[in-house]
């Protein structure tokens, strides 16, 4: 008669936990319905002046430095894909100045915020992030 007897716990568990470890070390992880991102492109930024005068800025992340006097507001437009619409977007004034209205997400997925330079004569940069992106816009207020 053969006697399988009770195998104890404490050596089927590590065994266990070894094979488990093991299985998802070697399994790729799989992403459902994620589509790669593309190279990114190069955004466009529309920056509206209190005085009505509209700029048109292009770049992929860093866009070059605009004229501001001090204390001046701006709107910032950039046009990013519709599908970032339901994703979170982060804006972010980094050296001072003043983001003066919340980032606004369009259907068609036209972002536009607020922003006020600082009144100490240097370089205001406004950082933009969304789906893994981000773009840095480039303000500078010079000496009276």
């Amino acid at each position: 008669m053969l006697n399988l007897g009770i195998v104890k716990p404490s050596f089927l568990l590590p065994g266990l936990v070894l094979l488990t470890s093991l299985f998802f070390t070697l399994t790729p992880p799989k992403t459902f319905g994620a589509a790669p991102l593309p190279p990114a492109a190069p955004m466009a930024a529309r920056i509206t002046r209190a005085s009505g005068e509209v700029l048109t800025v292009r770049s992929r992340e860093r866009f070059r430095a605009l004229a501001l006097l001090p204390g001046e507001n701006v709107t910032i437009q950039v046009q990013l894909p519709p599908r970032v619409v339901n994703i979170p977007a982060v804006v972010q004034a980094l050296d001072g100045g003043l983001v003066t209205s919340n980032l606004a997400l369009a259907a068609d997925g036209t972002a536009s915020v607020g922003f006020r330079a600082g009144l100490q004569p240097g370089r205001y940069r406004l950082l933009l992030m969304a789906l893994g992106r981000s773009a840095i816009l480039q303000f500078e207020v010079a000496n009276r």
